[in-house]
């Protein structure tokens, strides 16, 4: 399957792909609640500096809502890594969903481009190597800072901390500085993730610059299984017991959203209710002692039910392997009886996903031989290319080696040219993006030919060292600005 991820040219700042903003967990600073809208995506310090990309520091913000924002009254502040004393720019205006707003702060010198035109502008002179970024609903300067989880109340809407001087952020760790004058600190997915967690929510990327007039992005989340019941890998599961699927957001199903294949007893029937975040599915007869099943949940079958789409679907099929309790073991009790009108049916059924081959190795054990590989959405701002992974649930323990991008014809003179790699590890039967990184010869070769294909590459074992591997071609073109 050949997919299109779409990249930019001359400074590539971050993937907008999937926009998945699944919370990662509370940390340090986790009192602080995600902004339901604006939040700040990309944060740049070397403005005017030898080398740099472009003449002024800025402050871009990302509505990441639905509804227009009224930025009138607010402000961004700026305070060094490790001090309580704030610089503040005051903002006006509105802020429509899905669009940036550029702030534009001091100049160094003249060296660099010019930004694009800003909504605002001030006079701040931001460190690039490690600084405290605050959104605030008033022009009031902040006090605090002097430790993790002080800067906090309701006028402040959203807080980044990058650079190891950084006393001050959201969640566990600060966000990664800058590592050159050409890169600025970036919210993944084009500015749409926000868990409270700057550590994993920001990262250095090439310095892209975005302001009202800038294509939208749409922050929609992508469906997903958040857990089941029995969980991956679970063993000792009674004979009786019913499966419950809990997916992260409301969604809707179709007939053929779910299979259970068993080792022994085979392709399983049941009744399914519940809904609409929470199914349970009531197989029709028991599980055979001893016998392995896997639950597969079709991508393409399951949609959510918010009107904010793209994305609309699941990334990819979701499975799950467990064990039945063998002969002699104790049991245990069911979830109970269905509740009335649920739907019987076969739960056979396949599809898609976003892309890829995927191979879980079955239900009945033996050595698993391939990931699922899919691409994550069709649109990248940045040079990193974003890709699904999944470990499948028959791999022992987990997934660890390494993903590799070739381009598919010569660059430069050069055959099969490497675009970029990156390492991973993923539990049994789960999945994880994996970002990688494009090379300045894939960037510059980008910006030349105007797409490239190129050819995505894992390779890696399992806990028991058995080898699994996957491929998947994709295309990159540029965006559109």
């Amino acid at each position: 399957m050949t997919a299109r991820i779409r990249v930019p040219t001359a400074r590539l700042a971050l993937l907008v792909a999937t926009f998945a903003c699944a919370a990662l967990g509370p940390g340090l600073g986790a009192a602080r609640a995600a902004s339901p809208d604006v939040v700040i995506a990309q944060i740049y310090g070397s403005g005017g500096m030898p080398g740099a990309a472009y003449q002024n520091d800025f402050v871009e913000l990302v509505n990441r809502g639905t509804v227009g924002v009224t930025l009138t009254g607010w402000s961004i502040q700026v305070a060094p890594g490790n001090g309580t004393t704030w610089s503040v720019t005051p903002l006006s205006g509105t802020i429509a969903p899905g669009r940036s707003y550029l702030v534009r702060e001091a100049s160094t010198s003249s060296v660099g481009v010019p930004l694009p035109t800003p909504e605002a502008a001030g006079t701040i002179n931001i460190n690039p190597s490690s600084a405290k970024v605050a959104l605030v609903t008033t022009t009031t300067a902040l006090t605090c800072g002097a430790s993790p989880g002080s800067c906090a109340g309701a006028t402040l809407r959203d807080l980044v901390g990058y650079g190891t001087q950084a006393v001050d952020y959201e969640g566990s760790t600060p966000a990664p500085q800058a590592t050159s004058v050409t890169e600025s600190v970036h919210r993944d997915l084009g500015g749409c993730q926000d868990t409270d967690q700057n550590g994993q929510d920001l990262f250095p990327a090439p310095v892209d610059p975005r302001n009202s007039a800038s294509s939208p992005v749409t922050c929609d989340a992508t469906p997903e299984v958040a857990s089941t019941t029995p969980a991956a890998n679970a063993s000792s599961v009674a004979a009786d017991a019913s499966v419950t699927v809990t997916f992260s957001e409301p969604v809707t199903v179709t007939t053929g959203w779910w299979s259970l294949v068993c080792t022994a007893s085979g392709t399983r029937t049941a009744t399914v209710s519940g809904g609409p975040t929470t199914y349970t599915i009531r197989p029709a007869a028991p599980f055979t002692a001893g016998e392995s099943c896997t639950l597969t949940v079709v991508a393409s079958e399951v949609a959510d039910v918010d009107a904010n789409d793209p994305p609309n679907t699941m990334d990819g099929n979701e499975t799950v392997t467990f064990t039945v309790a063998g002969s002699g073991a104790a049991g245990g009790s069911g979830s109970g009886t269905p509740s009335t009108g649920g739907s019987t049916g076969s739960g056979s059924g396949s599809g898609g996903g976003s892309g890829g081959s995927q191979t879980s190795g079955g239900a009945g054990g033996g050595t698993a031989r391939a990931f699922g590989l899919a691409p994550v959405g069709s649109v990248a701002f940045g040079g990193v290319v974003r890709v699904r992974l999944r470990c499948p649930s028959s791999a022992i323990d987990s997934c660890a080696g390494d993903l590799t991008l070739v381009s598919k014809k010569p660059l430069a003179g050069r055959r099969s040219a490497r675009l970029g790699d990156a390492a991973f590890e993923v539990r049994s039967g789960r999945s994880r993006i994996v970002r990688v990184r494009l090379t300045r010869q894939a960037r510059i070769a980008l910006g030349r030919l105007g797409r490239l294909k190129a050819v995505v590459r894992a390779l890696g074992s399992d806990g028991d060292g058995a080898t699994l591997a996957a491929r998947l071609t994709l295309t990159l073109v540029p965006p559109a600005r």
